[in-house]
């Protein structure tokens, strides 16, 4: 190792408190959720912004293991969009499950 990069090493556990092995996991899993976070938002202002110069709307809806709460979220846009869907949630998150494994399907053989 280069003199430098061993300073650069020894300074950053200082300035943390890193003393452990522990510590230096711990820092290092923080650093790559901030990495991850500022990753995730800049993707999100990367799509609004492109939206927006296209002069379409950007929602974000947040993945959640309720399905149906997805779907109603989505139907909830629509109405504001003058865009009225009359069914059940339940059963249009079962048929878009359905059409989305056929797609997938048939591009995974495309792939092949």
């Amino acid at each position: 190792m280069k003199i430098d990069e061993l300073t650069r090493q020894v300074t950053l556990l200082g300035k943390h408190h890193i003393d452990t092995d522990e510590q230096l996991f711990s820092y290092q899993h923080s650093v790559e959720e901030q990495i991850k976070t500022m990753t995730e938002k800049r993707e999100q202002s990367v799509k609004a912004h492109i939206c927006q110069s296209n002069r379409l709307g950007y929602y974000l809806i947040k993945r959640t293991a309720d399905t149906s709460q997805m779907a109603a979220e989505i139907k909830t846009l629509f109405i504001r969009n003058h865009i009225y869907l009359h069914t059940d949630s339940e059963k249009d998150v079962q048929v878009l499950r359905a059409r989305f494994l056929e797609w997938k399907n048939r591009n995974a053989c495309k792939l092949n």
